[in-house]
């Protein structure tokens, strides 16, 4: 029984220790410092890894408050990520990804007239994300990204980002 016991238990850890590969699903959280506006932006995902690929979904927020400027951009989208390369405790990856949203936003003129606008925000997002591997389930990673944002007060912009994945 105790051999059995044993077995089983060794078994589980090799699960657990081939858990970025193939097959595994992924959660990432990750803080974006937008370069060109200042900001902050969240972002939440979730995917699958596949051999040399990674496929998911995020889900950004992003607050501007400025003197002339408020507003609140949500967006969503699929996310790619192909690796360029991939070591035992680093990979570099490339990353590319869709988003659609809604921001809503206050300008304020020299007239201090505020005019209110709501807007259905789609574009697209390119970057590179160098990871490094701290124990099988959790990897850090920081992150460039340009991102094209059309209909939106904020058009294009820089991003770095710091973040971790947690492969589940």
């Amino acid at each position: 029984m105790k051999k059995l016991f044993f077995i089983s238990c060794l078994l589980c850890l090799t699960a657990v220790c081939r858990a970025q590969y193939i097959g595994s699903n992924y959660l990432n959280m990750k803080v974006d410092y937008v370069v060109d506006e200042s900001q902050v932006q969240g972002t939440l995902g979730y995917g699958k890894v596949f051999k040399t690929f990674r496929v998911g979904a995020n889900l950004n927020y992003r607050n501007l408050n400025r003197e002339q400027v408020q507003a609140n951009t949500v967006t969503v989208g699929p996310e790619f990520a192909y690796w360029l390369l991939k070591g035992r405790k680093f990979s570099l990856l490339g990353v590319a990804s869709g988003t659609i949203g809604y921001q809503r936003a206050k300008t304020k003129s020299e007239l201090v007239y505020l005019e209110r606008s709501r807007a259905f925000v789609y574009g697209y997002e390119v970057g590179i994300r160098p990871e490094v591997l701290l124990s099988h389930k959790v990897a850090l990673f920081a992150e460039y990204r340009f991102e094209m944002l059309f209909n939106s007060i904020l058009r294009n912009n820089n991003h770095i980002g710091l973040g971790c994945v947690v492969y589940l």
